[in-house]
């Protein structure tokens, strides 16, 4: 969150990451701070670029169903990308 405490721990299932339940994760931020349009993903030095696509895909909208019909849902579309913290550095930062 934006206090930098963890939110939510999806995961993997037995295909790997769990895409869906980070959007639905999403959904559920996005339903309490529905002014908010960004957010902050703090990768790992390993993370693929098409992994970091995946979830910024996640992240930045849906789909919904309204009156029937289907519909595009923005949920956080302005995206930073930053270093997540090393773990077990033992150094302070």
């Amino acid at each position: 969150d934006r206090m930098g405490g963890l939110i939510q721990r999806i995961a993997n299932t037995d295909k790997g990451y769990d895409f869906p339940a980070l959007s639905a994760l999403m959904y559920q931020v996005k339903a309490r701070f529905p002014d908010k349009t960004e957010a902050t993903i703090l990768a790992e030095p390993e993370t693929s670029y098409d992994l970091l696509v995946k979830t910024m895909d996640a992240m930045r909208s849906g789909k919904s169903v309204r009156n029937g019909a289907v519909v595009p849902v923005e949920l956080f579309p302005e995206i930073s990308i930053g270093d997540a913290p090393v773990r077990g550095s033992g150094r302070a930062s």
